[in-house]
């Protein structure tokens, strides 16, 4: 099944938009993955120094830095 895909996976969600954000977090440990959520970049980094993630899905546009500056953070950590 394609839920038990996701069993034992760490996910973060990146989105300012709070609402859209708790529907895919919900989704995502519905499907059986552990899910940590962000409203921002700074926020993002944190948890990324203290978890390990598997997957990141994260919007582009935020206020106080891009997806992309946050993809670029990962990378330079990897």
């Amino acid at each position: 099944m394609e839920e038990e895909q996701l069993i034992g996976k760490t996910l973060l969600v990146v989105d300012d938009e709070a609402d859209l954000r708790d529907i895919m977090a919900s989704e995502l440990e519905f499907m059986g993955a552990k899910v940590y959520q962000a409203g921002n970049v700074s926020s993002a980094k944190q948890v990324l120094e203290n978890n390990t993630i598997d997957l990141i899905i994260s919007d582009i546009r935020m206020p106080g830095g891009t997806g992309i500056d946050l993809l670029e953070f990962v990378k330079a950590r990897n």
